[in-house]
Protein backbone atom coordinates (compact mmCIF):
# COMPACT_ATOMS: atom_id res chain seq x y z
CA UNK A 1 0.00 0.00 0.00
CA UNK A 2 1.02 3.63 -0.38
CA UNK A 3 1.02 6.23 2.37
CA UNK A 4 0.49 9.05 -0.13
CA UNK A 5 0.32 11.77 2.48
CA UNK A 6 0.56 12.28 6.21
CA UNK A 7 -3.14 11.73 6.87
CA UNK A 8 -4.23 9.78 9.91
CA UNK A 9 -6.58 7.79 7.69
CA UNK A 10 -3.73 6.26 5.69
CA UNK A 11 -1.68 5.67 8.82
CA UNK A 12 -4.55 3.79 10.45
CA UNK A 13 -5.21 1.79 7.28
CA UNK A 14 -1.58 0.60 7.21
CA UNK A 15 -1.50 -0.38 10.89
CA UNK A 16 -4.82 -2.21 10.71
CA UNK A 17 -3.60 -4.11 7.65
CA UNK A 18 -0.47 -5.28 9.49
CA UNK A 19 -2.29 -6.47 12.61
CA UNK A 20 -5.02 -8.17 10.53
CA UNK A 21 -2.91 -9.91 7.89
CA UNK A 22 0.50 -9.91 9.57
CA UNK A 23 2.34 -8.14 6.76
CA UNK A 24 2.18 -5.03 4.60
CA UNK A 25 4.52 -3.25 2.20
CA UNK A 26 4.62 0.54 2.19
CA UNK A 27 5.45 1.67 -1.34
CA UNK A 28 6.86 4.83 -2.83
CA UNK A 29 8.88 6.13 0.11
CA UNK A 30 11.90 8.30 -0.71
CA UNK A 31 15.00 6.14 -0.89
CA UNK A 32 16.72 7.85 2.04
CA UNK A 33 18.06 6.47 5.30
CA UNK A 34 15.71 8.52 7.48
CA UNK A 35 12.41 7.27 6.03
CA UNK A 36 11.98 4.20 8.24
CA UNK A 37 12.51 6.28 11.37
CA UNK A 38 10.10 8.97 10.17
CA UNK A 39 7.34 6.42 9.54
CA UNK A 40 7.99 4.56 12.81
CA UNK A 41 7.84 7.75 14.86
CA UNK A 42 4.38 8.48 13.49
CA UNK A 43 3.33 5.37 15.40
CA UNK A 44 5.37 5.64 18.61
CA UNK A 45 8.93 5.58 19.84
CA UNK A 46 11.32 3.03 18.37
CA UNK A 47 12.19 0.05 20.57
CA UNK A 48 15.87 0.16 21.43
CA UNK A 49 17.60 -3.23 21.56
CA UNK A 50 21.23 -4.29 21.84
CA UNK A 51 21.42 -3.52 18.10
CA UNK A 52 20.50 0.11 18.86
CA UNK A 53 17.41 1.97 17.65
CA UNK A 54 18.19 1.21 14.02
CA UNK A 55 19.97 -1.80 12.56
CA UNK A 56 21.47 -2.28 9.12
CA UNK A 57 21.04 -5.56 7.25
CA UNK A 58 23.88 -6.02 4.80
CA UNK A 59 26.70 -8.46 4.22
CA UNK A 60 29.91 -7.43 5.91
CA UNK A 61 33.23 -8.88 6.98
CA UNK A 62 33.53 -10.30 10.50
CA UNK A 63 29.77 -10.68 10.80
CA UNK A 64 28.42 -11.21 14.33
CA UNK A 65 24.94 -12.13 13.10
CA UNK A 66 23.63 -14.40 10.33
CA UNK A 67 21.67 -11.46 8.92
CA UNK A 68 25.01 -9.85 8.06
CA UNK A 69 25.89 -12.67 5.64
CA UNK A 70 24.84 -13.14 2.02
CA UNK A 71 23.99 -16.80 2.59
CA UNK A 72 20.35 -18.03 2.90
CA UNK A 73 18.67 -17.14 6.19
CA UNK A 74 16.34 -19.76 7.68
CA UNK A 75 12.84 -18.96 8.88
CA UNK A 76 12.95 -17.40 12.34
CA UNK A 77 11.52 -14.67 14.56
CA UNK A 78 13.75 -11.82 15.69
CA UNK A 79 14.89 -11.49 19.30
CA UNK A 80 12.84 -14.43 20.54
CA UNK A 81 15.28 -14.61 23.44
CA UNK A 82 13.65 -11.42 24.80
CA UNK A 83 10.84 -11.73 27.33
CA UNK A 84 9.37 -8.53 25.83
CA UNK A 85 10.01 -9.36 22.19
CA UNK A 86 9.45 -6.52 19.69
CA UNK A 87 6.24 -6.83 17.70
CA UNK A 88 6.38 -4.67 14.59
CA UNK A 89 9.43 -5.22 12.39
CA UNK A 90 10.07 -2.57 9.70
CA UNK A 91 12.69 -3.10 6.98
CA UNK A 92 13.33 -0.26 4.53
CA UNK A 93 15.00 -1.44 1.31
CA UNK A 94 17.72 0.94 0.13
CA UNK A 95 19.55 -1.44 -2.24
CA UNK A 96 18.27 -4.83 -3.41
CA UNK A 97 20.21 -7.82 -4.72
CA UNK A 98 20.43 -7.90 -8.50
CA UNK A 99 19.49 -11.52 -9.28
CA UNK A 100 15.79 -12.23 -9.73
CA UNK A 101 15.66 -15.03 -7.14
CA UNK A 102 18.33 -13.53 -4.88
CA UNK A 103 17.57 -11.68 -1.66
CA UNK A 104 13.90 -12.71 -1.59
CA UNK A 105 12.09 -12.57 1.75
CA UNK A 106 10.22 -15.66 2.90
CA UNK A 107 7.23 -15.57 5.27
CA UNK A 108 5.06 -18.12 7.07
CA UNK A 109 2.04 -17.04 9.10
CA UNK A 110 2.16 -19.03 12.34
CA UNK A 111 -1.23 -17.79 13.51
CA UNK A 112 -2.76 -19.64 10.57
CA UNK A 113 -0.43 -22.61 10.91
CA UNK A 114 -1.15 -23.00 14.63
CA UNK A 115 -4.88 -23.11 13.87
CA UNK A 116 -4.30 -25.80 11.25
CA UNK A 117 -2.22 -27.91 13.63
CA UNK A 118 -4.74 -27.52 16.45
CA UNK A 119 -7.49 -28.88 14.18
CA UNK A 120 -5.59 -31.56 12.25
CA UNK A 121 -2.80 -32.70 14.59
CA UNK A 122 -3.84 -31.79 18.14
CA UNK A 123 -1.14 -33.98 19.73
CA UNK A 124 1.58 -32.09 17.84
CA UNK A 125 0.00 -28.78 18.76
CA UNK A 126 -0.20 -29.69 22.45
CA UNK A 127 3.46 -30.71 22.61
CA UNK A 128 4.65 -27.54 20.87
CA UNK A 129 2.44 -25.29 23.00
CA UNK A 130 3.29 -26.81 26.40
CA UNK A 131 6.94 -27.91 26.23
CA UNK A 132 9.27 -25.20 27.49
CA UNK A 133 12.40 -24.53 25.43
CA UNK A 134 15.42 -22.34 26.17
CA UNK A 135 16.17 -19.68 23.54
CA UNK A 136 19.42 -17.76 23.91
CA UNK A 137 21.91 -15.50 22.21
CA UNK A 138 25.43 -14.47 23.19
CA UNK A 139 26.99 -11.72 21.16
CA UNK A 140 28.43 -8.27 20.84
CA UNK A 141 27.38 -5.21 18.85
CA UNK A 142 28.94 -1.75 18.87
CA UNK A 143 31.16 -2.69 21.79
CA UNK A 144 28.27 -3.97 23.92
CA UNK A 145 28.23 -7.61 25.06
CA UNK A 146 25.07 -9.51 25.96
CA UNK A 147 23.84 -12.92 27.07
CA UNK A 148 20.08 -13.04 26.51
CA UNK A 149 17.88 -15.98 27.57
CA UNK A 150 14.15 -16.65 27.36
CA UNK A 151 12.22 -19.82 28.20
CA UNK A 152 8.99 -20.56 26.39
CA UNK A 153 7.24 -23.05 24.07
CA UNK A 154 7.35 -22.88 20.28
CA UNK A 155 3.67 -21.90 20.15
CA UNK A 156 2.56 -19.56 22.94
CA UNK A 157 -1.03 -19.09 24.11
CA UNK A 158 -2.74 -16.54 26.33
CA UNK A 159 -4.94 -17.43 29.32
CA UNK A 160 -7.87 -18.20 26.99
CA UNK A 161 -5.87 -20.53 24.76
CA UNK A 162 -5.45 -18.09 21.86
CA UNK A 163 -2.19 -17.87 19.90
CA UNK A 164 -0.04 -14.90 20.92
CA UNK A 165 3.53 -15.66 19.84
CA UNK A 166 5.78 -18.10 18.00
CA UNK A 167 9.29 -18.96 19.17
CA UNK A 168 11.30 -20.52 16.37
CA UNK A 169 14.94 -20.09 15.38
CA UNK A 170 17.31 -23.02 15.06
CA UNK A 171 20.37 -20.85 15.62
CA UNK A 172 18.92 -19.41 18.85
CA UNK A 173 17.67 -22.69 20.34
CA UNK A 174 19.90 -23.26 23.36
CA UNK A 175 22.03 -26.39 23.70
CA UNK A 176 20.35 -27.08 27.06
CA UNK A 177 16.95 -28.78 26.81
CA UNK A 178 15.70 -29.21 30.35
CA UNK A 179 12.70 -31.50 29.98
CA UNK A 180 12.08 -35.03 31.29
CA UNK A 181 13.93 -37.58 29.17
CA UNK A 182 10.76 -39.35 28.07
CA UNK A 183 9.51 -36.12 26.44
CA UNK A 184 12.56 -35.43 24.28
CA UNK A 185 11.83 -37.69 21.31
CA UNK A 186 8.17 -36.68 21.18
CA UNK A 187 9.13 -32.99 21.11
CA UNK A 188 11.64 -33.44 18.29
CA UNK A 189 9.09 -35.42 16.30
CA UNK A 190 6.55 -32.63 16.79
CA UNK A 191 9.13 -30.01 15.82
CA UNK A 192 9.88 -31.95 12.62
CA UNK A 193 6.19 -31.90 11.70
CA UNK A 194 6.03 -28.16 12.39
CA UNK A 195 9.23 -27.39 10.46
CA UNK A 196 8.01 -29.34 7.44
CA UNK A 197 4.68 -27.49 7.53
CA UNK A 198 6.47 -24.13 7.71
CA UNK A 199 8.08 -24.72 4.33
CA UNK A 200 5.11 -26.31 2.56
CA UNK A 201 4.12 -24.25 -0.51
CA UNK A 202 0.59 -23.85 0.88
CA UNK A 203 1.95 -22.13 4.00
CA UNK A 204 4.89 -20.00 2.91
CA UNK A 205 5.37 -17.14 0.44
CA UNK A 206 8.35 -15.42 -1.15
CA UNK A 207 8.51 -11.76 -2.13
CA UNK A 208 11.20 -9.29 -3.07
CA UNK A 209 11.07 -5.66 -2.06
CA UNK A 210 12.32 -2.85 -4.24
CA UNK A 211 14.37 0.19 -3.21
CA UNK A 212 12.05 2.69 -1.55
CA UNK A 213 9.70 0.06 -0.11
CA UNK A 214 9.30 -0.60 3.62
CA UNK A 215 8.44 -4.19 4.47
CA UNK A 216 6.44 -4.26 7.73
CA UNK A 217 5.31 -7.39 9.58
CA UNK A 218 4.26 -8.79 12.94
CA UNK A 219 7.38 -10.38 14.42
CA UNK A 220 5.35 -12.30 17.03
CA UNK A 221 3.26 -14.00 14.36
CA UNK A 222 5.24 -14.18 11.12
CA UNK A 223 8.39 -16.21 10.72
CA UNK A 224 10.69 -14.68 8.13
CA UNK A 225 13.78 -15.72 6.20
CA UNK A 226 15.70 -14.82 3.08
CA UNK A 227 17.21 -16.47 0.04
CA UNK A 228 20.94 -16.04 -0.47
CA UNK A 229 22.54 -13.63 -2.92
CA UNK A 230 25.86 -13.01 -4.63
CA UNK A 231 27.36 -10.17 -2.65
CA UNK A 232 30.25 -9.95 -5.09
CA UNK A 233 27.85 -8.91 -7.83
CA UNK A 234 25.55 -6.56 -5.96
CA UNK A 235 25.06 -5.07 -2.54
CA UNK A 236 21.85 -5.56 -0.56
CA UNK A 237 21.15 -2.97 2.11
CA UNK A 238 18.16 -2.60 4.45
CA UNK A 239 17.53 -0.29 7.40
CA UNK A 240 15.48 -1.88 10.20
CA UNK A 241 13.61 -0.68 13.29
CA UNK A 242 11.28 -2.31 15.83
CA UNK A 243 8.18 -1.05 17.64
CA UNK A 244 6.46 -2.82 20.53
CA UNK A 245 2.98 -4.11 19.71
CA UNK A 246 1.62 -2.32 22.78
CA UNK A 247 2.50 0.94 21.04
CA UNK A 248 0.99 -0.21 17.73
CA UNK A 249 -2.37 -1.10 19.28
CA UNK A 250 -2.34 2.10 21.32
CA UNK A 251 -1.88 4.18 18.17
CA UNK A 252 -4.68 2.27 16.41
CA UNK A 253 -7.11 3.01 19.27
CA UNK A 254 -6.11 6.68 19.39
CA UNK A 255 -6.52 7.07 15.63
CA UNK A 256 -9.88 5.29 15.58
CA UNK A 257 -11.16 7.56 18.33
CA UNK A 258 -9.81 10.67 16.64
CA UNK A 259 -11.26 9.79 13.23
CA UNK A 260 -14.67 9.00 14.72
CA UNK A 261 -14.73 12.51 16.17
CA UNK A 262 -13.34 14.09 12.98
CA UNK A 263 -14.99 12.28 10.06
CA UNK A 264 -13.67 14.84 7.58
CA UNK A 265 -10.02 13.88 8.30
Amino acid sequence: MQLKDRSDTHLLEWLEWVVTYGLAIVEGTPNRRDQNRRLAERVAFIKKTHFGEEFEVQAKAGASNLAYLATPLQLHSDLLYYEYQPGLNMLHCLVQAAGGEEGKNQFTDCLRLSQILRETQPDVYKILSTTLVDWSDIGAERGDNWFALHRGPVLCEDHSGQFVRVNYSHQQRDSHFTVPLDQVNRWYEALAVFSQALHHPDNTVFLKTKPGEILTFDNLRMLHGRTGYNNGRSERHLIGVYIDNDMVFSRIRVLRDKLRRSPAN
